[in-house]
Formats: structure tokens, C-alpha cells, sequence
């Protein structure tokens, strides 16, 4: 078995700040392998005879007791193995160091962090964010997961990935997300205590420039075109279309809210509901044309826990786990979407979705109102940037004067 050898260098890359940071080198056969333990100088800084921090450097103390305790088990790592005549390389002691070395695994505390989340939609999305990390880290030849720490998410490897994501096709705002993604869980782990690093790579890297997303937003008189469209009643067209009308009807309505609308939220001409997604709760006034689609599913003694539209008819959330529950509705939407495609197809429209609805709602009422603030907070949006940069409250007063505004009742 060829000796092993530890030293200390510095990377040769310098960041944004002039440092460099500190790699612990093992080398076995010419070949190196290089641990960072978490701390950063500057050439000055750095004594490259002695492999040393200057006494000079305020943290001088405190780095150089780390740098000897990490030798320290680096060496006890492999003397161990050698005293019970295991073979081992440099590789492998760089593996069963890591975690010691320099801190834990950001893929397990990624994992942990995502199983604490709330909404089903949100763990569904990130976890598969994650998933999509991990196909960059790839595999080991013994087919294990290659792992990720804490210390080595370095602007450089920020760079990589960022590149990696292009490379697989996703667009400038999707990479922005899941990079996001993985500064979301860093933070965490900082402001809980978990991980602490003076080299914090968000402070060099910038995401890159957002590209504008292209939304359909139709024109009254396609409104009109759908209203006029003929379907066959009890039909999942017929359902699909009434969906699309009475969400643009309901202030661009989500797609999720319209599925799991009950009639016990119904109440004469309001409908009282907490969005599912900003979790607003408020009334919405229901005008003549929405009234008219409830009435063709009210039934006589409809029960008050029923569903109003009947694609979730029967199915009771309460029963799914959280992301087994978003898949249903992900499943309806995209019958629903099926059918509103069908209805473009036939009226000439390039694409007709539930969210079409949404956008089409709020382009027609800001260009009639021109008070962006009214038409964001009908939106339920919580940011100002959701709605191109404009966000405002509005009283119930307001609301139902928007309305009069666009649909003159």
C-alpha cells in the first residue's frame, strides 16, 4: 500500500473578496485529493513555507486550532486502517473524512428540510428540485449517491451548476428556482445553527437576468367566443368550459379553489372561500353569469359538503396525504386543460388553460379600471413582484365596485 501524505495548501482560485480558501491536500501516488475546510485568507496571509496562516490574521488562533485537529483525524484515519492492514487511498479517506472534516451533508438536511414543509404542491416541487441536484452529483461506481457538503457549495460549484441546468434544457427562470431552491435551505441551516461558515458563496454569485414569462391573456370578445361555444351538457367539455368561465367570472379564480369549491361556501351572490395558496380569506361577489353555472349544478338537496363541479366529486382531501392530494388535483387540471385545449383549437385560440382564465382576468380589469392595486388584491397575490411589481389592499367596497366597473352588476 503506497504512504499516504497530508499537507495544507490554498485553492488557486481567488474570489470576489482577494481570499483563497484552505484545502487540506492528500496524496497518494502523485494523485491529490482535496478537502476545504471552511476557511478563507489571502495570499498575504498565508505562509506557504511553513503551510500556515500568518500570526497576523485576526482569526490566526482559531483557524490554525482547526487545521491541526483536522490533520490530526486525518491521520488518525489512516493510521487506523494501516494498523488493522486494511488497504485504503486517498479517496477514501477523503470520503470518510468529509463529514468530520467539514461539516454535514447538505443533500440529507436538504431532505429533511423539504419533509417539514407544509403545503403538498411545495414539497412536490422542491423535492423535485433536489432530485434534479442529485442527477448532477451523479453516482459512485459502487452505485451510491455522491454526497454534497455544506462547504463545498462554492461559487464555483454554483457556476457548474447553473451551467449543468442549460445544458438539460430548463430556461433562465427555472434555473434561477432551483438554484433559489438550494440558497433556501443554506440560510436555514445557518440561522439554525446547524452549519457556520465564514465563506458564504450568495454573497459572490447573482442569479441571472429573469427573462419575461409569455402569458396568454385573451380579449373580451374571446370571452364572448367561449360563452357562445356550444357543448354538450353533462359532458367533461361542458364541465371543463363552465370551470374556465366561472373562475374568470370569480376574479381569475384559481384552478385548485374552483375544484374544491363546496356549496357551503356559497351564500345568495357571495361565495366565501380562503385561497388555497395565499390563504386569504374574503368574500367574492358571484355576478349573473356565475350564478347561472351554479344553478345548472345545483340540485334540489344538494348537500352542503358537496363539491359544486364534478371532477372531484366523491373525493375528500382529508383522506390523501398532502402530495398525494396535489397529484389528483394536478391530474384534474390536466383533463380540464384537455378539453379548454380542444375549445382553442376549434375557436382558433393557440391555448386555453385554467390559468388563461386568470391572467386574461386581470389584463382585462386593470386596462378597464386602470387601479392596479384593486386588481392585485383580487388576484390574492402576496408579493409585490407576483403582479409585475404593484400590490395594494383593497376594502370590500372597492372589490364590489370593481366588479360593477367590469361586468356592470
Amino acid at each position: 500500500m503506497d504512504k499516504v501524505t497530508f499537507h495544507y495548501t490554498l485553492d488557486s482560485y481567488v474570489k470576489a473578496d482577494g481570499t483563497q480558501s484552505i484545502l487540506l491536500r492528500i496524496t497518494q501516488n502523485r494523485k491529490h485529493k482535496y478537502i476545504d475546510i471552511g476557511y478563507s485568507v489571502k495570499a498575504a496571509e498565508w505562509n506557504k513555507e511553513k503551510k500556515e496562516v500568518r500570526k497576523s490574521h485576526r482569526l490566526s488562533a482559531e483557524i490554525t486550532m482547526v487545521m491541526e485537529a483536522k490533520l490530526i483525524e486525518a491521520r488518525q484515519t489512516y493510521l487506523k486502517s494501516k494498523t488493522q492492514d486494511l488497504p485504503i487511498t486517498s479517496k477514501e479517506i477523503k470520503r470518510t473524512l468529509k463529514r468530520e472534516l467539514v461539516g454535514d451533508s447538505f443533500l440529507d438536511y436538504a431532505d429533511n428540510y423539504i419533509k417539514n414543509l407544509a403545503n403538498g404542491g411545495t414539497i412536490l416541487s422542491r423535492e423535485s428540485m433536489l432530485n434534479k441536484l442529485k442527477e448532477h452529483l451523479g453516482k459512485s461506481r459502487d452505485g451510491r449517491q455522491n454526497d454534497l457538503l455544506f462547504p463545498e457549495i462554492t461559487y464555483k460549484f454554483l457556476k457548474n451548476y447553473e451551467r449543468y441546468l442549460k445544458k438539460i434544457g430548463n430556461g433562465v427562470n427555472t434555473i434561477n428556482g432551483n438554484i433559489k431552491f438550494l440558497k433556501t435551505v443554506y440560510k436555514d441551516a445557518i440561522n439554525s445553527k446547524h452549519y457556520r461558515t465564514m465563506d458564504n458563496p450568495w454573497l459572490e454569485y447573482n442569479p441571472l437576468p429573469k427573462e419575461k414569462s409569455q402569458r396568454t391573456r385573451l380579449k373580451a370578445f374571446q370571452i364572448e367566443d367561449i360563452e357562445n361555444y356550444e357543448t354538450k351538457p353533462g359532458s367533461r367539455r361542458h364541465d371543463a368550459k363552465n370551470m374556465f368561465l366561472f373562475a374568470f367570472y370569480l376574479q381569475g379564480m384559481r384552478v385548485k379553489d374552483v375544484l374544491q369549491l363546496k356549496w357551503k361556501q356559497i351564500n345568495k351572490n357571495y361565495l366565501y372561500y380562503k385561497a388555497s395558496k395565499s390563504k386569504k380569506a374574503r368574500p367574492r361577489k358571484i355576478i349573473s353569469k356565475a350564478l347561472a353555472i351554479l344553478e345548472y349544478y345545483r340540485q334540489e338537496r344538494t348537500p352542503s359538503d358537496d363539491h359544486v363541479f364534478p371532477f372531484m366529486k366523491g373525493i375528500d382531501e382529508k383522506a390523501y396525504p398532502p402530495t398525494k392530494f396535489v397529484k389528483i388535483i394536478d391530474t384534474k387540471n390536466s383533463q380540464i386543460r384537455n378539453e379548454l385545449m380542444f375549445i382553442a383549437g376549434d375557436l382558433g385560440m393557440e391555448k386555453l388553460s385554467m390559468h388563461v382564465a386568470r391572467h386574461t382576468w386581470a389584463n382585462i380589469a386593470r386596462k378597464i379600471t386602470g387601479d392596479v392595486h384593486v386588481v392585485s388584491d383580487s388576484l390574492d397575490h402576496s408579493s409585490i413582484s407576483v403582479t409585475e411589481g404593484y400590490f395594494g389592499a383593497a376594502e370590500p367596497e372597492e372589490n364590489d365596485d370593481l366588479v360593477f366597473k367590469v361586468f356592470g352588476e
